[in-house]
């Protein structure tokens, strides 16, 4: 018998900005995308919550479909990956 062993894969994993090639000037938007992957060995479904530090979260779309931040991702199959776009208005 193999045990489930559960979790998710968000990458890029980012613990700053970079300077040279995330600045965005106020009053435009941006998109950050990420890929989510399910890296059990069981079907899984995750919750998104989206969060800025600075900016407002205008939009989010998870494999191209609008997005409602704190929903639920549709299931994922082991080692299934979805992209997850996230809007952002930089005020």
């Amino acid at each position: 018998m193999v045990a489930s062993v559960t979790g998710p894969a968000v990458g890029p994993k980012e613990t700053a900005c970079n300077p040279a090639t995330d600045a965005v000037a106020a009053g435009r938007t941006f998109v950050r995308t990420f890929t989510v992957t399910n890296a059990s060995n069981v079907p899984d479904a995750y919750v998104l919550s989206a969060a800025a530090s600075a900016g407002t979260i205008v939009s989010i779309a998870a494999a191209g479909a609008p997005f409602a931040n704190g929903g639920t991702l549709a299931q994922l199959q082991p080692g299934q990956s979805v992209r997850v776009d996230v809007t952002v208005d930089a005020g």
